[in-house]
This record gives structure tokens, sequence and C-alpha cells, in this order.
């Protein structure tokens, strides 16, 4: 019975193919053409077919309310890699039903199917579920001196594209193309106005971290772009309103918590649904979630493992002679290269008078709701100033971005450490505080211990 059926399927198949020959030859198509057509024909016969859940006949004969249980599981799932949609589906169960059942569009893409092009007005977001998409940058997009080989123009399983789109005004700086059969999710924004304006809680937490992205877009180290890879969506998230942080991380980490008090770990299968994979015990969870309330970090969701997230800014203070903060090429040039940079090497605790030794570059951690840019400025003018001279900077210039993860006994699971480094200059002309260090010559006189 199996070799029948083989037969008949290759006797179909062929079937198929002599009829888009005889088409071919019917309509005059040149040679070169014609053996495109055919060869792309015949790869996406090689494909393997995802079935669709329209596909499914047995599924007709389920429930209504376990067919919408089946769907929210496979959007929630793979939705739960963002940033914010990972503790937002957790917030309401009904709204996020709502919102995966309806408010969420499967699309389906041969190879080079244009999901996008140039200049035409952005209305989704896209998130990846198998295949891969391809991006072409234009004139205007800032990804044109990229490689075309570069592995950030690709958006693989699981990875998300043009968000911005969806929160602003947007026209497509350059052309996505689907590299294979490509299965893709994306967000129907018009739907899910209609149905987030019935959910009070869900709602505020949408328009918060709309006004989050938007402040994100607006910074001036920030590229925008139709791609997401430039974006920290971490910091980003550290920029919502205090209370909607509470209330994301909460709903995330009480969906892991179980009566046994910790974070389940189960089977393979339960662990794919679970967004984390993290083992938390309940009093370490609480502890953690006190440290969210009172504004010192948030917490997020890094490949299925929670991590807990310290931001950071630095400053490398070189001192040169007539330097132009603003031209980018001055972090390559003589002014950086073989120089000596600024560093603390000490403080005074002016509350008790202790001293302390150090070897760091000025900076600081951000503070509630600020950014980098901000949290920097805010060094300048408060720390750096005390040298005398006036910092020269700018944000595009001589920045860079590392990020570095250490376990943390005290939470039971790792944190990450993101540092954003920037460039200033002070001139060497200018009289600056200082006080003489000690030469070769210089001799201690140490005291006898009593």
């Amino acid at each position: 019975a199996m070799m029948t059926q083989y037969r008949l399927y290759l006797e179909e198949s062929q079937r198929k193919m002599r009829q888009l020959d005889d088409y071919l030859d019917q309509e005059g198509f040149s040679s070169n053409l014609s053996m495109v057509t055919k060869m792309e024909a015949l790869a996406s016969l090689r494909q393997r077919h995802r079935l669709k859940a329209s596909e499914v006949s047995h599924l007709n004969l389920v429930s209504t309310s376990l067919q919408r249980a089946l769907r929210t599981d496979v959007v929630s799932r793979q939705l739960s890699s963002h940033a914010f949609f990972c503790g937002w589906l957790q917030v309401e169960r009904q709204v996020s039903t709502a919102f995966c059942t309806s408010c969420v569009e499967d699309r389906y893409y041969q190879a080079g199917d244009i999901c996008f092009r140039e200049n035409e007005d952005g209305r989704n977001m896209f998130f990846v579920k198998t295949g891969a998409l391809k991006y072409r940058p234009a004139i205007f997009a800032p990804e044109t001196s990229f490689r075309r080989e570069d592995p950030r123009l690709t958006c693989g399983a699981h990875s998300v594209a043009t968000e911005v789109a969806m929160w602003l005004k947007w026209t497509h700086l350059g052309t996505m193309l689907s590299s294979t059969m490509t299965e893709v999710l994306a967000i129907n924004i018009d739907a899910w106005l209609k149905e987030i304006v019935r959910h009070a809680l869900c709602a505020s937490l949408v328009r918060d971290y709309a006004a989050a992205f938007l402040q994100y877009m607006n910074e001036p180290d920030v590229i925008v772009s139709d791609l997401t890879c430039g974006i920290d969506y971490h910091k980003l998230m550290f920029a919502l309103p205090l209370e909607s942080r509470v209330v994301l991380n909460e709903a995330l980490l009480k969906t892991l918590i179980t009566a046994r008090g910790s974070i389940p770990i189960t089977d393979m299968e339960a662990q794919d649904a679970c967004p984390v994979k993290t083992r938390i015990p309940q009093m370490q969870a609480q502890k953690l979630l006190s440290e969210v309330r009172e504004g010192k970090t948030c917490v997020g969701v890094v490949e299925h493992q929670l991590v807990r997230f310290v931001f950071v800014v630095a400053m490398r203070v070189y001192a040169c002679e007539n330097v132009d903060a603003d031209d980018p090429a001055v972090f390559a040039s003589e002014a950086t290269k073989n120089r000596r940079f600024l560093v603390k090497v000490g403080g005074r605790n002016h509350t008790t008078g202790k001293l302390s030794t150090s070897c760091v570059l000025p900076g600081s951690k951000l503070k509630e709701q600020e950014t980098s840019v901000a949290a920097m400025e805010r060094v300048v003018d408060e720390d750096l100033v005390a040298m005398g001279a006036s910092t020269k900077w700018h944000p595009m210039v001589g920045r860079s971005q590392t990020r570095y993860v250490k376990d943390s006994p005290t939470y039971g699971f790792k944190t990450m450490y993101s540092r954003t480094l920037y460039t200033g200059f002070v001139d060497v002309e200018q009289n600056l505080s200082y006080i003489a260090a000690p030469r070769d010559g210089f001799v201690p006189q140490l005291s006898a211990s009593r």
C-alpha cells in the first residue's frame, strides 16, 4: 500500500511538472526564465511542508475553547522571546487569549517572496516562526555599509523585524525578502487597537511601552531602522515607569512559581512551553521582586534563562589639543592612539570620612527611567566638572557597548551587566586641578606599630 501511494504521488508530481512545462512553452517565455521557474518549483517541492492549522481537518472536531487555547499556546511561545510581550502576555489571561486568536496573523512566504518594499508605509511587526528573511537596505538605510553576507541582515527563526513600524509612523528604508519557505506571525495593529481599549491595565502597559519606545528611538546614539538588531530591549524595558515594570515582572515570575515554592523545570515538552528554564526558590523570587519594586533593577529572559539586569555608563576621557568631539573620525585618529586617559583612583565617603581606593573609569549606574545619554550627561555635569575643565563629547563618537554575565548567589541565577562606554576630550591648555605626584625618589617613612 505504501509503494502504491508513493507511485501515485510520483505520477501526480510528474503530471504537474509537465503541466508547468506546457504553460511555459505556450506563453513563449525565454529559456532562462523558464529554467529559473522550474528550478524554483523543484526547490520548493524538496522542502519539508509544514502543516497549517487550516489543513488539519480533525482540529474542527475539538471545542472552540480548546482551539483558542492551542492558538494562544503557539503564539505566546513565539512572542516570549520579546522583552515586552514575554511579560505582557502573562498579565491577564483573557486579554492574552483574545490577542493571540484575533490580533496575530499567520503569513507564509516562498523563497524570493517580498514581505515589504522600500518606501512602503510600515504597518506590521514580524515574528519569524520558521525560515529566514533577508533584508536589502536602500540608500538611506543605516545598514548600507554592511556587507551583503552580514548576519545582521538576516532575520532567522525566533527573531523580530520592523517593530518601529508598529509604534511610529514609518516608511521602510529597504526591502525584505524570504530566503526560504518562511512562516511569520504579524501583529494586526487595527485589530489590536479595537481589542485593547476594553482592558484598562493591559492598555496602560502598552501605552507606557510605546512612550518608552519613542523616547528610546529619539536618543542621539540609537540607530533607527527596519531591523531590531541595534535595539537594547532590556535597557528599553528599564525606561518604563516603575509601576508598569513591576506589573510585568510580577506577572512573569508569578506564572513560574509553583506551590512547592520554586519555578518548575519538568520534562522537555514543559520546558518548550515555558519561556523560562531557570529554577529559583520562592524566597529568592520575592527578594528579586522587592528590588524591582524599589526601582533598582529589572528582570528579563535571555535564551530561556531568567536574568537580572544592571545598566551602567562610563567615559574614557583624553587630554588633547584642538579636538573636534563631533567628528566621528577623531576616535580613530592620533587623539586617542597611545594616549593616557582619566581614571578614578580613590574616593572619600562624605558621611563617614572613610577613604577607598579604586581604578575605574568615571561613570554611574542608570537611575530610574534614565537613558544612557542622560546618565552620561549627569556624570559630566556633576562629577567631571570638578576637574576645572569642560569635557567635550558626542553620543555617537567612540561609543561602544559591552555585556557580561556573572552568577548572583543572592538570587540564585545570573546577572547581566550592560555597560555603554563613551569617549570625551578635555583641552590640555586649560588649567586643570591637580596634585603633584611623588617621583622616583619618594621614600615613605613607616611608623612603628603599637
